[in-house]
């Protein structure tokens, strides 16, 4: 009798489960339900590329024969996941002249208004309005003044996807070439935590046809001490960093 019932308990378990596995079928080949699936991802989309729009701050870096380039500001998280460089200008020679005065400053930034990041991932020609800071826009930077910039051609866009956390970390710089400059933009690719972001110029003797250029293990602990990335990087490329970022990489 104990067996039959265990028997009976297990034979109405698999009923009750090929039936609801039957009934979920079914309800999945339901167009009302197709429909409602769809457009819940529909929505899904709609949301994330929404949360493209907001505020995108920007590094400006000068280059040789009075190019300006724009590099996004990054962060390990969406949506502001992804490393851009783009050519910039700006809208009248008064306020070109202005940005070229602050080429000796340590740190330029721009914060245009609210614009979608997608433009700059989809490699978009377009203009937005934007403050100009000497220093950071976040970090007690003064406002100087507002100009109208046009992003007008994508130099690098890569998307930051981190391994796991590393202890022996390897640098790796991305080449690229700039119209009128005789010099590489070599750009930290982040793909590690703890990481940096980072500049600078490489000579294109230094880098012949290479598309990057990996650095040696690194010797590192949790946290990237500032000094000790200017040293790797000065002894791996022979070059200060214009631009070097390690608080928000942490």
């Amino acid at each position: 009798m104990k067996t039959l019932f265990i028997a009976l308990i297990t034979l109405t378990s698999h009923f009750t489960a090929g039936t609801a596995l039957k009934e979920k079928q079914q309800a999945l080949m339901n167009p009302a339900v197709q429909v409602q699936s769809l457009q819940s991802q529909t929505e899904a989309n709609h949301a994330k590329h929404h949360s493209y729009m907001g505020s995108h701050g920007m590094a400006v870096v000068f280059g040789e024969n009075k190019t300006l380039i724009a590099h996004h500001m990054p962060l390990f998280y969406f949506p502001h996941d992804y490393q851009v460089v783009y050519k910039i200008k700006v809208n009248s020679n008064s306020d070109f002249e202005k940005l070229l005065a602050l080429s000796s400053k340590p740190l330029v930034t721009i914060l245009p208004d609210n614009f979608y990041l997608l433009k700059l991932i989809n490699k978009t020609r377009f203009s937005v309005k934007a403050k100009v800071y000497d220093g950071h826009f976040e970090r007690g930077g003064t406002p100087l003044f507002d100009t109208n910039v046009l992003f007008e051609k994508a130099l690098y866009v890569e998307p930051i996807v981190t391994k796991d956390q590393l202890t022996n970390s390897i640098m790796t710089f991305d080449l690229v070439s700039i119209e009128n400059n005789h010099n590489l933009l070599a750009i930290k690719k982040i793909i590690e935590k703890p990481s940096f972001d980072a500049l600078t110029w490489v000579a294109k003797t230094r880098a012949e046809k290479a598309k990057s250029i990996t650095c040696s293990h690194v010797e590192t602990g949790p946290v990237l001490e500032t000094v000790q990335i200017l040293n790797e990087i000065s002894t791996c490329l022979g070059t200060t960093p214009v631009y070097l970022e390690t608080a928000d990489f942490k």
